[in-house]
């Protein structure tokens, strides 16, 4: 399953040469995925998309997820951004509420 919007998508959030192969339009432009294995997000995964979270690192904002990889955060300190599994959304990476 390859996720539609190309901001969600571990291979082109990773790459340095612009967007994969399956986000890539005309001209190299980012596109959204239509292909028969696009993902559809779940309701759980549109709760926890676009919200803060807490983690050993400090607050950070959960901007996407790529069923392939986990949900991704980036860190509200130092910019970095890394994956973070399903399973630690409530456990070891706790909602902020604002």
């Amino acid at each position: 399953m390859i996720p539609a919007d190309p901001k969600w998508c571990t291979y082109c959030i990773m790459s340095k040469d612009g967007p994969c192969s399956a986000h890539r339009g005309p001209g190299g432009q980012p596109v959204e995925y239509a292909g028969h294995d696009v993902y559809a997000p779940s309701e759980w995964v549109l709760e926890v998309v676009g919200h803060r979270y807490n983690s050993f690192s400090g607050p950070c904002l959960c901007f996407g997820y790529d069923p392939r990889h986990g949900f991704w955060v980036r860190d509200e300190v130092s910019g970095e951004e890394r994956n973070v599994s399903e399973r630690a959304i409530g456990r070891t990476v706790h909602r902020i509420w604002d």
